[in-house]
């Protein structure tokens, strides 16, 4: 397991962050892994509770998935935009601007200084 996500590090650190149209494709193909195997994933955890209703399965694991997925792709270029946000300094000429979200939490928040307008 311990290879497996060092593998994982190191892709992720050598593609970067991935652009908007990666990202809506990504969320895409989501989308269609989980309509094409609804019914093994519902079996599965099914399994794993021990005999759990395939409907709550449906709902909970499948359902609410899809609908974040969707919302995800409607949001997304809107949550990649960057951000002014006012400074604390007193000075009304200052802000910070926040760059888009990072996919890593340790690094969710980027600043960088706001061009002069």
């Amino acid at each position: 397991m311990h290879e497996l996500v060092t593998c994982q590090r190191v892709s992720f650190d050598q593609e970067g962050f991935p652009d908007l149209n990666t990202r809506i494709d990504r969320l895409d193909r989501l989308l269609s892994m989980l309509k094409k195997y609804d019914r093994q994933i519902c079996e599965t955890v099914a399994e794993d509770f021990g005999g759990r209703a395939y409907e709550l399965s449906r709902m909970a694991e499948v359902f609410l998935t899809l609908e974040q997925a969707k919302g995800a792709i409607t949001n997304v270029s809107k949550w990649m935009r960057p951000e002014r946000r006012a400074g604390k300094s007193g000075s009304s000429s200052s802000c910070t601007r926040l760059l888009p979200p990072l996919v890593r939490p340790e690094q969710s928040l980027r600043f960088a200084p706001c061009p002069r307008a």
